[in-house]
């Protein structure tokens, strides 16, 4: 292995140990929110959220399903629903290694707890969207900078899945301000995203 290799390889190998070192750092700190606390962030990312006028244009928007301590998601979609939006939730292909949007009619009864508890379409709700009708896509994620970096939870799913959405599509991420830090470390195949909304404020990313 050539000394130029050695040295990309190496760098590569401390991106990511950075990267884990954040993802679990912030992880612990997102978990110790207590429940009530992280139920009123919530709603203030729901209501900063469907207060943008791209989510009031939006026809078609993708939603992840909260699960533990995420921003909650919940009365967004049920908002969503009600406001007559097509709204699609991921359903994970595990053997593709890919996302799948799924169109979803009814919170309560069109999902199961799938791999790791992950509240996802049930077999027979599945319903396949085309990620060219999506206008927005709210997205999780474990942490976030200013210029709209994003740390994931280590499996590439969002990385794979964000590129296959239009232009146009907003691609905004919820968070707690907690979840914020100065500098993201980032790869080529990283997604960044538009906007970032926490308790406290909107981030509009800079093109």
């Amino acid at each position: 292995m050539s000394k130029k290799w050695r040295l990309k390889l190496t760098a590569t190998l401390e991106k990511m140990e950075t990267k884990a070192e954040l993802r679990r750092h912030i992880l612990h700190l997102r978990d110790s929110i207590p429940p009530l606390k992280r139920k009123t962030c919530s709603e203030a990312i729901a209501f900063r959220l469907m207060a943008l006028p791209e989510w009031n244009q939006a026809k078609g928007v993708f939603l992840y399903v909260s699960f533990r301590s995420e921003a909650e998601t919940q009365y967004i979609i049920e908002a969503a629903l009600e406001q007559g939006k097509v709204v699609a939730v991921p359903y994970t292909d595990y053997e593709r290694g890919v996302i799948v949007p799924s169109v979803l009619k009814d919170l309560k009864y069109d999902l199961a707890p799938r791999r790791f508890g992950l509240l996802e379409p049930k077999d027979t709700s599945l319903s396949p969207l085309s990620p060219q009708d999506i206008d927005l896509t709210v997205v999780p994620g474990c942490v976030f900078d200013n210029r709209g970096g994003r740390i994931g939870y280590g499996m590439g799913f969002y990385d794979r899945f964000l590129p296959d959405l239009p232009g146009s599509s907003l691609k905004v991420a919820l968070a707690y301000e907690i979840q914020i830090v100065p500098l993201v470390p980032l790869d080529a195949h990283d997604c960044l995203m538009d906007m970032i909304i926490t308790e406290k404020r909107v981030i509009a990313v800079s093109s």
